[in-house]
């Protein structure tokens, strides 16, 4: 992409149960990242339902509508800026959690513009940041159904013990296959993939729940909640308390 993208707008929003903005348009790009529960969208593509850790992108001059149809609050982030077309689909997902970290600084960084180069500053985060959506369409398009079906074979035991023979002997091979497959299909070991996903999942307790750290790293199968620190910090460059402290 070339770096011809201008930020100009963003926030934080919360979305009680029964919110609803009708049906509008921009004449600038928009792009909404949903952190907690869901939001219901109305486009001409179609209706569809948008939940924790997707991406919802609206080209200009595109009519929307968005409800909040639980009876849970949701709470997204939005951006809004200029710059050439891009060729997004309405509905993605943001796999790694990366998304929503660059979300989070661009918007820190336009609250406290203290920085002589503020604007550029800002343009080039929210150039990497659609750098990064970029980079999970084309993971996704390089995926067939054995990695969906492995992740979420692994999302559903993150509190037991995982091991490489364990995953493999799921889906019925040699761990030596089984790494060899998952890792051409997704640049990563599937004991990466397991570090990844309780990382994230993790990240989600810490932002919508008051569940403690201990609670926490029980659920996601670390040991205690200074492992739960360490990993956190090591894998995001952040403690767990910022994203507490940040919602």
């Amino acid at each position: 992409m070339m770096n011809e993208f201008m930020f100009f707008n963003g926030g934080e929003v919360a979305c009680p149960p029964g919110w609803l903005r009708k049906l509008h348009s921009h004449s600038f790009y928009q792009m909404i990242i949903v952190y907690k529960g869901s939001l219901s969208v109305t486009m001409p593509e179609g209706d569809f339902i948008a939940g924790t850790g997707d991406i919802v992108y609206y080209d200009c001059d595109i009519p929307h509508q968005e409800e909040n149809l639980t009876d849970q609050q949701t709470q997204i982030i939005y951006l809004d800026w200029t710059g050439p077309e891009l060729e997004f689909p309405p509905l993605m997902h943001d796999r790694r959690g990366r998304v929503r970290i660059m979300a989070d600084w661009l918007l820190s960084d336009n609250k406290n513009s203290l920085y002589r180069n503020q604007e550029n500053t800002e343009d080039n985060l929210m150039q990497t940041l659609l750098d990064e959506v970029e980079r999970n369409l084309y993971e996704h398009e390089q995926q067939d159904a054995f990695v969906p079906k492995v992740k979420g074979y692994i999302a559903e035991r993150l509190a037991q013990k995982i091991t490489l023979e364990s995953l493999a002997g799921a889906f019925g091979m040699n761990k030596y296959t089984f790494l060899r497959k998952y890792k051409k299909h997704t640049g990563i070991t599937p004991m990466e993939e397991v570090r990844v996903l309780r990382v994230e999942r993790a990240r989600d307790l810490i932002i919508s729940t008051d569940l403690s750290l201990k609670e926490i790293a029980q659920s996601c199968g670390m040991s205690n909640e200074y492992n739960l620190s360490r990993v956190i910090h090591k894998a995001l460059n952040v403690p767990p308390g910022y994203f507490r402290k940040s919602h």
